[in-house]
């Protein structure tokens, strides 16, 4: 991981940790509720790095840890840049929340193109969470000036789709 993930990486895991003792949680308390297994979560409290980004975000939820407009502006930036740096080195990265879980579905490759894909059943930039959460923070990201090469606001369903398409 870069030295800006992992600088955020511990205030993640306090923030968890933090909050499962909070609500006087164990962790194989915790490793029940979510099916996550006890030796995940303990390696994920001693801030371990090679923990999967849905297993992550499968203890926030538990925990009724949202990672959304609430959550302080630098959080949400982490998880952005987490989110584009995962997909730059395997979209299948946040397959789990594309259709299909297939990043290259034609969806993506139309939606790049800035062209509606022929089944509105399909993911679009009203269906898919990783889209509206990036769309979120990039408002933030233009707000504050925030803004890196390396990380380009996402502002439409166009540009998600070609980080997407682009890299699987």
């Amino acid at each position: 991981m870069e030295r800006l993930i992992q600088k955020y990486w511990s205030k993640l895991v306090a923030k968890v940790k933090t909050k499962r003792k909070a609500e006087d949680i164990t962790q194989k308390n915790l490793s029940a509720i979510t099916g996550i297994s006890f030796q995940t979560i303990s390696r994920f409290e001693q801030a371990d790095q090679n923990i999967q980004l849905t297993t992550v975000l499968g203890i926030c939820d538990s925990l009724g840890l949202e990672l959304d407009i609430k959550d302080p502006y630098s959080f949400r930036l982490m998880m952005f840049k987490i989110l584009v740096d995962g997909v730059k080195k395997d979209p299948y990265f946040v397959s789990g929340m594309l259709h299909n879980a297939d990043p290259g579905h034609p969806v993506y490759l139309f939606g790049s193109k800035g062209e509606q894909y022929a089944f509105p059943e399909d993911d679009n930039e009203k269906k898919n969470p990783v889209f509206q959460f990036m769309q979120s923070v990039s408002e933030d990201m233009l707000k504050y000036d925030d803004l890196w090469e390396e990380y380009p606001p996402i502002q439409s369903w166009q540009e998600f789709c070609k980080l997407i398409y682009t890299f699987h």
